[in-house]
Protein backbone atom coordinates (compact mmCIF):
# COMPACT_ATOMS: atom_id res chain seq x y z
CA UNK A 1 0.00 0.00 0.00
CA UNK A 2 1.56 2.96 -1.35
CA UNK A 3 -0.30 5.94 1.19
CA UNK A 4 2.80 8.20 1.35
CA UNK A 5 1.76 9.14 4.63
CA UNK A 6 4.49 8.15 6.89
CA UNK A 7 4.33 10.26 10.68
CA UNK A 8 4.57 13.45 11.61
CA UNK A 9 4.33 14.99 14.82
CA UNK A 10 1.97 17.98 15.86
CA UNK A 11 4.70 20.84 15.26
CA UNK A 12 4.90 19.76 11.48
CA UNK A 13 1.08 19.44 10.61
CA UNK A 14 0.23 22.44 12.52
CA UNK A 15 2.45 24.31 10.57
CA UNK A 16 1.11 22.50 7.29
CA UNK A 17 -2.18 23.63 7.98
CA UNK A 18 -1.48 27.12 9.18
CA UNK A 19 -0.02 27.99 5.95
CA UNK A 20 -2.49 26.53 3.94
CA UNK A 21 -5.22 28.10 6.36
CA UNK A 22 -3.12 31.65 5.90
CA UNK A 23 -3.18 31.80 2.32
CA UNK A 24 -6.57 30.86 1.32
CA UNK A 25 -7.79 33.10 4.07
CA UNK A 26 -5.32 35.76 3.22
CA UNK A 27 -5.34 35.55 -1.28
CA UNK A 28 -8.56 33.76 -1.84
CA UNK A 29 -10.92 36.51 -1.05
CA UNK A 30 -13.54 38.46 -3.34
CA UNK A 31 -12.87 42.05 -2.90
CA UNK A 32 -15.47 43.18 -5.17
CA UNK A 33 -17.73 41.31 -3.28
CA UNK A 34 -15.97 41.26 0.77
CA UNK A 35 -15.30 45.19 0.39
CA UNK A 36 -18.03 46.68 -1.53
CA UNK A 37 -20.00 48.36 1.03
CA UNK A 38 -17.48 48.38 3.75
CA UNK A 39 -14.33 46.81 5.49
CA UNK A 40 -14.92 44.49 7.98
CA UNK A 41 -12.80 41.44 6.86
CA UNK A 42 -10.85 41.74 10.14
CA UNK A 43 -13.75 40.97 12.08
CA UNK A 44 -15.30 38.11 9.98
CA UNK A 45 -12.12 36.11 8.91
CA UNK A 46 -11.20 35.34 12.29
CA UNK A 47 -14.34 34.51 13.46
CA UNK A 48 -14.43 32.55 10.19
CA UNK A 49 -11.78 30.38 11.32
CA UNK A 50 -13.10 29.96 14.98
CA UNK A 51 -16.32 28.71 13.72
CA UNK A 52 -13.92 26.40 11.61
CA UNK A 53 -12.66 25.21 14.45
CA UNK A 54 -15.23 24.36 16.37
CA UNK A 55 -16.69 22.06 13.44
CA UNK A 56 -13.38 21.03 13.49
CA UNK A 57 -13.38 20.02 17.09
CA UNK A 58 -17.12 18.08 16.86
CA UNK A 59 -15.04 15.82 13.95
CA UNK A 60 -11.90 14.82 15.84
CA UNK A 61 -14.21 14.26 18.90
CA UNK A 62 -16.79 12.06 17.06
CA UNK A 63 -13.43 10.21 15.31
CA UNK A 64 -11.76 9.67 19.08
CA UNK A 65 -15.18 8.54 20.63
CA UNK A 66 -15.95 5.73 17.62
CA UNK A 67 -12.22 4.91 17.06
CA UNK A 68 -11.98 6.21 13.70
CA UNK A 69 -8.31 6.22 12.48
CA UNK A 70 -9.40 8.67 9.85
CA UNK A 71 -12.05 11.19 8.02
CA UNK A 72 -13.33 8.53 5.22
CA UNK A 73 -13.54 6.05 8.04
CA UNK A 74 -15.74 8.58 10.13
CA UNK A 75 -18.05 8.81 7.12
CA UNK A 76 -18.33 5.01 5.86
CA UNK A 77 -19.16 4.42 10.15
CA UNK A 78 -21.72 7.04 9.80
CA UNK A 79 -23.47 6.42 6.51
CA UNK A 80 -22.18 2.92 5.43
CA UNK A 81 -20.56 2.54 1.72
CA UNK A 82 -22.65 4.39 -1.04
CA UNK A 83 -22.99 7.86 0.84
CA UNK A 84 -19.31 7.41 2.36
CA UNK A 85 -18.11 7.96 -1.14
CA UNK A 86 -20.24 10.31 -1.47
CA UNK A 87 -19.42 12.43 1.79
CA UNK A 88 -15.87 12.02 0.85
CA UNK A 89 -16.03 13.43 -2.59
CA UNK A 90 -17.79 16.38 -0.96
CA UNK A 91 -14.89 16.86 0.66
CA UNK A 92 -12.73 16.34 -1.91
CA UNK A 93 -14.33 19.14 -3.92
CA UNK A 94 -14.03 21.43 -1.58
CA UNK A 95 -10.11 20.78 -0.63
CA UNK A 96 -9.64 20.99 -4.47
CA UNK A 97 -11.34 24.42 -4.57
CA UNK A 98 -8.48 25.83 -1.62
CA UNK A 99 -5.81 23.82 -3.78
CA UNK A 100 -6.99 25.56 -7.51
CA UNK A 101 -7.97 29.04 -6.19
CA UNK A 102 -4.73 30.74 -5.09
CA UNK A 103 -2.50 29.22 -7.59
CA UNK A 104 -5.21 31.07 -10.64
CA UNK A 105 -5.15 34.01 -8.05
CA UNK A 106 -0.90 34.28 -8.02
CA UNK A 107 -0.43 33.73 -11.54
CA UNK A 108 -2.79 37.07 -12.44
CA UNK A 109 -0.81 38.86 -9.92
CA UNK A 110 2.42 37.30 -11.60
CA UNK A 111 1.64 38.63 -15.08
CA UNK A 112 0.43 42.14 -13.36
CA UNK A 113 3.44 42.42 -11.06
CA UNK A 114 6.39 40.36 -12.56
CA UNK A 115 5.35 39.04 -15.84
CA UNK A 116 3.51 41.39 -17.28
CA UNK A 117 2.26 40.70 -20.98
CA UNK A 118 3.30 36.90 -20.37
CA UNK A 119 0.32 34.88 -21.30
CA UNK A 120 -1.61 33.10 -18.30
CA UNK A 121 -1.13 29.38 -19.05
CA UNK A 122 2.37 30.05 -19.75
CA UNK A 123 2.99 31.51 -16.32
CA UNK A 124 0.59 28.33 -14.99
CA UNK A 125 2.87 26.16 -16.84
CA UNK A 126 5.76 27.27 -13.98
CA UNK A 127 3.24 26.62 -10.92
CA UNK A 128 1.28 23.48 -11.24
CA UNK A 129 4.08 21.31 -11.81
CA UNK A 130 5.72 22.51 -8.56
CA UNK A 131 2.39 21.77 -6.47
CA UNK A 132 1.88 18.29 -7.84
CA UNK A 133 5.46 17.12 -7.18
CA UNK A 134 4.90 18.32 -3.46
CA UNK A 135 1.80 16.16 -3.37
CA UNK A 136 3.17 13.72 -4.86
CA UNK A 137 6.01 13.50 -2.23
CA UNK A 138 3.42 12.73 0.47
CA UNK A 139 3.29 13.56 3.92
CA UNK A 140 6.14 13.48 5.85
CA UNK A 141 7.48 16.12 2.78
CA UNK A 142 4.77 18.27 3.00
CA UNK A 143 5.08 18.65 7.13
CA UNK A 144 8.60 18.48 6.88
CA UNK A 145 8.83 21.32 3.91
CA UNK A 146 6.25 23.45 5.97
CA UNK A 147 8.06 23.56 9.15
CA UNK A 148 10.85 25.03 7.62
CA UNK A 149 9.24 27.51 5.18
CA UNK A 150 6.90 29.05 8.00
CA UNK A 151 10.19 31.20 9.47
CA UNK A 152 10.40 32.77 5.81
CA UNK A 153 6.40 33.74 5.82
CA UNK A 154 6.88 34.86 9.05
CA UNK A 155 9.80 37.12 8.07
CA UNK A 156 7.74 38.02 4.94
CA UNK A 157 4.95 39.39 7.24
CA UNK A 158 7.07 41.48 9.36
CA UNK A 159 8.82 43.08 6.30
CA UNK A 160 5.34 43.78 4.82
CA UNK A 161 4.32 45.43 8.13
CA UNK A 162 7.47 47.46 8.77
CA UNK A 163 8.06 48.73 5.27
CA UNK A 164 4.52 50.20 4.73
CA UNK A 165 4.02 51.10 8.53
CA UNK A 166 4.51 54.92 7.57
CA UNK A 167 1.72 55.16 4.87
CA UNK A 168 -1.04 53.27 7.28
CA UNK A 169 -3.55 55.87 8.40
CA UNK A 170 -6.32 55.08 10.89
CA UNK A 171 -8.68 57.47 9.11
CA UNK A 172 -9.47 55.15 6.01
CA UNK A 173 -10.35 52.20 8.04
CA UNK A 174 -13.38 54.37 8.67
CA UNK A 175 -16.70 52.93 8.98
CA UNK A 176 -14.83 50.86 11.59
CA UNK A 177 -17.85 48.38 11.82
CA UNK A 178 -18.01 47.17 7.72
CA UNK A 179 -21.31 47.15 6.45
CA UNK A 180 -23.33 45.61 9.32
CA UNK A 181 -23.26 42.45 11.56
CA UNK A 182 -25.59 40.84 8.44
CA UNK A 183 -23.34 40.68 6.20
CA UNK A 184 -20.16 40.14 8.80
CA UNK A 185 -22.24 36.79 10.00
CA UNK A 186 -22.71 35.95 6.44
CA UNK A 187 -19.65 36.44 5.43
CA UNK A 188 -18.22 34.77 8.22
CA UNK A 189 -20.31 31.74 7.27
CA UNK A 190 -19.25 31.42 3.66
CA UNK A 191 -15.43 32.29 4.56
CA UNK A 192 -15.08 29.10 6.22
CA UNK A 193 -14.69 27.64 2.46
CA UNK A 194 -10.96 29.61 3.69
CA UNK A 195 -10.49 27.43 6.71
CA UNK A 196 -12.73 24.40 7.21
CA UNK A 197 -10.88 22.16 4.47
CA UNK A 198 -7.41 22.74 5.66
CA UNK A 199 -8.72 21.76 8.91
CA UNK A 200 -10.32 18.70 7.80
CA UNK A 201 -7.03 17.59 5.89
CA UNK A 202 -5.44 16.81 9.50
CA UNK A 203 -8.57 14.36 9.58
CA UNK A 204 -7.98 12.83 6.68
CA UNK A 205 -4.24 11.91 7.67
CA UNK A 206 -5.17 10.43 10.44
CA UNK A 207 -2.89 7.99 11.11
CA UNK A 208 0.01 9.66 9.89
CA UNK A 209 -0.56 12.26 12.98
CA UNK A 210 -1.11 9.17 14.99
CA UNK A 211 -4.56 9.35 15.91
CA UNK A 212 -7.26 12.18 16.09
CA UNK A 213 -6.05 13.82 19.57
CA UNK A 214 -3.08 14.98 17.63
CA UNK A 215 -4.88 16.33 14.78
CA UNK A 216 -7.21 18.22 17.23
CA UNK A 217 -4.01 19.56 18.93
CA UNK A 218 -2.30 20.58 15.16
CA UNK A 219 -5.52 22.08 14.08
CA UNK A 220 -6.11 24.35 17.23
CA UNK A 221 -2.89 25.53 17.08
CA UNK A 222 -2.81 26.25 13.31
CA UNK A 223 -6.47 27.60 13.33
CA UNK A 224 -5.72 30.27 16.06
CA UNK A 225 -2.58 31.52 14.59
CA UNK A 226 -4.40 31.70 10.95
CA UNK A 227 -7.13 34.03 12.78
CA UNK A 228 -4.54 36.40 15.02
CA UNK A 229 -2.58 36.66 11.51
CA UNK A 230 -5.96 37.45 9.73
CA UNK A 231 -6.79 39.89 12.01
CA UNK A 232 -3.88 41.59 11.77
CA UNK A 233 -3.16 41.60 8.07
CA UNK A 234 -6.85 42.66 7.32
CA UNK A 235 -5.82 45.64 9.93
CA UNK A 236 -2.78 46.38 8.52
CA UNK A 237 -4.76 46.48 4.92
CA UNK A 238 -7.67 48.70 6.27
CA UNK A 239 -5.19 51.42 7.62
CA UNK A 240 -3.40 51.49 3.88
CA UNK A 241 -6.56 51.26 1.59
CA UNK A 242 -9.92 52.90 2.13
CA UNK A 243 -12.40 50.05 1.66
CA UNK A 244 -13.35 51.51 -1.80
CA UNK A 245 -9.81 51.41 -2.92
CA UNK A 246 -9.94 47.55 -1.92
CA UNK A 247 -12.75 46.84 -3.64
CA UNK A 248 -10.43 47.65 -6.66
CA UNK A 249 -6.59 46.51 -5.83
CA UNK A 250 -6.55 42.68 -6.47
CA UNK A 251 -4.64 41.18 -4.04
CA UNK A 252 -3.55 44.23 -1.66
CA UNK A 253 -0.95 42.08 0.19
CA UNK A 254 1.10 42.14 -2.71
CA UNK A 255 0.86 45.79 -3.00
CA UNK A 256 1.36 47.08 0.25
CA UNK A 257 3.83 49.73 -0.25
CA UNK A 258 2.21 51.14 -3.29
CA UNK A 259 -0.45 53.94 -1.26
CA UNK A 260 3.39 55.35 -0.07
CA UNK A 261 3.08 59.18 -1.81
CA UNK A 262 7.39 58.84 -1.78
CA UNK A 263 7.96 55.53 -3.95
CA UNK A 264 11.72 54.57 -2.77
CA UNK A 265 13.33 51.80 -2.80
CA UNK A 266 11.30 50.50 -0.78
CA UNK A 267 9.05 49.46 -3.36
CA UNK A 268 10.90 46.40 -5.11
CA UNK A 269 9.54 44.48 -1.71
CA UNK A 270 6.21 44.09 -3.07
CA UNK A 271 7.84 41.89 -5.95
CA UNK A 272 9.82 39.94 -3.58
CA UNK A 273 7.80 38.92 -1.26
CA UNK A 274 4.85 38.10 -4.02
CA UNK A 275 7.91 35.52 -4.40
CA UNK A 276 7.37 34.50 -0.97
CA UNK A 277 3.60 34.66 -0.92
CA UNK A 278 3.72 32.12 -4.37
CA UNK A 279 6.03 29.63 -2.81
CA UNK A 280 3.49 29.45 0.57
CA UNK A 281 0.58 28.92 -2.35
CA UNK A 282 2.55 26.48 -3.40
CA UNK A 283 2.92 24.47 -0.24
CA UNK A 284 -0.65 24.83 0.53
CA UNK A 285 -2.31 23.70 -3.06
CA UNK A 286 0.09 20.81 -2.59
CA UNK A 287 -1.16 19.89 1.02
CA UNK A 288 -4.64 20.34 -0.38
CA UNK A 289 -3.72 17.95 -3.42
CA UNK A 290 -2.49 15.42 -1.42
CA UNK A 291 -5.06 15.53 0.73
CA UNK A 292 -7.90 15.17 -1.71
CA UNK A 293 -5.77 12.37 -3.35
CA UNK A 294 -5.54 10.56 -0.11
CA UNK A 295 -9.52 10.90 0.94
CA UNK A 296 -10.61 9.63 -2.76
CA UNK A 297 -7.88 6.28 -2.73
CA UNK A 298 -9.49 5.81 0.36
CA UNK A 299 -13.23 6.13 -0.61
CA UNK A 300 -12.53 3.63 -3.46
CA UNK A 301 -10.55 1.23 -2.05
CA UNK A 302 -7.21 2.18 -3.89
CA UNK A 303 -3.66 0.87 -1.98
CA UNK A 304 -1.82 3.29 -4.28
CA UNK A 305 -2.23 7.03 -4.07
CA UNK A 306 -0.16 8.27 -6.67
CA UNK A 307 -3.20 7.60 -9.53
CA UNK A 308 -5.73 9.82 -7.27
CA UNK A 309 -2.57 12.55 -6.97
CA UNK A 310 -2.49 12.45 -10.80
CA UNK A 311 -6.45 13.14 -11.46
CA UNK A 312 -6.88 15.57 -8.23
CA UNK A 313 -3.63 17.66 -9.73
CA UNK A 314 -5.35 17.25 -13.75
CA UNK A 315 -8.38 18.71 -12.03
CA UNK A 316 -6.74 21.64 -10.54
CA UNK A 317 -4.73 22.06 -13.73
CA UNK A 318 -8.21 22.26 -16.02
CA UNK A 319 -10.16 24.30 -13.56
CA UNK A 320 -7.68 27.09 -13.49
CA UNK A 321 -7.36 26.86 -17.46
CA UNK A 322 -10.86 27.07 -17.78
CA UNK A 323 -10.56 30.57 -15.63
CA UNK A 324 -8.26 32.01 -17.53
CA UNK A 325 -10.27 31.82 -20.46
CA UNK A 326 -12.65 34.77 -20.99
CA UNK A 327 -14.91 33.52 -23.03
CA UNK A 328 -16.08 30.89 -20.61
CA UNK A 329 -18.02 32.99 -18.23
CA UNK A 330 -19.05 29.86 -16.54
CA UNK A 331 -15.88 29.45 -15.10
CA UNK A 332 -15.97 32.54 -13.14
CA UNK A 333 -19.43 31.81 -12.32
CA UNK A 334 -18.48 28.99 -11.08
CA UNK A 335 -16.01 30.10 -8.97
CA UNK A 336 -17.93 33.13 -7.56
CA UNK A 337 -20.25 30.22 -6.37
CA UNK A 338 -17.62 28.15 -5.06
CA UNK A 339 -16.53 30.68 -3.01
CA UNK A 340 -19.48 32.08 -1.62
CA UNK A 341 -21.32 28.28 -0.65
CA UNK A 342 -18.08 26.12 -1.24
CA UNK A 343 -18.38 25.47 2.40
CA UNK A 344 -21.11 23.73 2.66
CA UNK A 345 -18.84 20.80 1.10
CA UNK A 346 -17.14 20.26 3.77
CA UNK A 347 -19.24 21.22 6.93
CA UNK A 348 -22.80 19.02 5.92
CA UNK A 349 -21.33 15.89 5.91
CA UNK A 350 -18.36 16.18 8.57
CA UNK A 351 -21.03 18.03 10.86
CA UNK A 352 -23.51 15.10 9.56
CA UNK A 353 -21.31 12.04 10.10
CA UNK A 354 -19.98 13.79 13.56
CA UNK A 355 -23.39 13.51 14.88
CA UNK A 356 -24.70 10.58 14.18
CA UNK A 357 -21.19 8.86 15.51
CA UNK A 358 -21.81 10.97 18.56
CA UNK A 359 -25.64 9.74 19.18
CA UNK A 360 -24.62 6.21 18.24
CA UNK A 361 -23.71 3.42 20.80
CA UNK A 362 -20.22 3.54 22.03
CA UNK A 363 -20.03 -0.55 21.56
CA UNK A 364 -16.73 -0.60 20.18
CA UNK A 365 -17.77 0.95 16.68
CA UNK A 366 -20.94 -1.25 16.06
CA UNK A 367 -21.99 -1.19 12.55
CA UNK A 368 -18.61 0.29 11.22
CA UNK A 369 -17.72 -0.40 7.79
CA UNK A 370 -13.91 0.12 8.34
CA UNK A 371 -11.79 1.17 5.47
CA UNK A 372 -8.79 -1.09 6.02
CA UNK A 373 -5.04 -1.61 4.55
CA UNK A 374 -6.10 -4.94 3.14
CA UNK A 375 -9.02 -3.78 1.46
Amino acid sequence: MRYKLGRIGAAEAACAAGISLCVNGLFDIDQKRAYAFGNSTYIWLPLAALVSLAVFFLASAAMEKRGSENLADLFFGAFGRPLGILASLTVCVSLLICASVPLGNFTHVLDDLVYEGVEYPKLFAFLIPAAGFIAFRGLETIGRLSRLYVCVLIAALSAAFLSSFKSQMGYRMYPIAGDGAAHMLGSAASGGVFFLPPLAALLVFGEGLQGAEHARKAGKRAALIAAAVCLAVQLMLARLYTYEGLSQVFMPLCRVNYPGIERSYVMWLDKLLVMAWINGALISSGYCIYSAALLYARAFGQRDVTPAALLMTAIVCVTVLAEFESDISSASLLLEYSLKYGVLLAAAPMLSASLIALMKRNNAGAGYERISANE
